[in-house]
């Protein structure tokens, strides 16, 4: 499967448990994605993510998925519960529907 097909299954998942206030863990996503359960596994996917959402001007899904011990994403945020705020309220299902070459841009600007 391609990098943003993967993106865009991350994508899924993160509106998901963004509608209903949750967060997920690096294992749990990738385990969930029929990956293992490595964390790693998903830190490219979660990339595209991020970068999608800064694109368009939108709040970070990535913020949802956190360590499992340490329960926070693997970056330090200023104001985390503040931005994990702004996911869980924004109207993730109102967007028109992301599509993988949305994904995808980057690769192309990228080769």
């Amino acid at each position: 499967m391609k990098l943003g097909e993967r993106a865009l299954q991350v994508w899924q998942v993160l509106i998901c448990i963004a509608r209903n206030r949750q967060t997920i863990t690096y294992g749990q996503l990738a385990q969930l994605m029929g990956m293992g359960e490595s964390p790693v596994v998903v830190t490219p996917s979660l990339s595209r993510v991020w970068e999608y959402c800064e694109r368009n001007n939108l709040p970070s899904l990535t913020y949802l998925v956190v360590g499992k011990w340490a329960g926070k994403p693997g970056t330090e945020f200023p104001d985390l519960d503040s931005e994990r705020e702004r996911v869980f309220n924004y109207p993730w299902f109102s967007l028109r529907p992301v599509q993988v070459n949305d994904f995808e841009v980057q690769e192309q600007e990228e080769g």
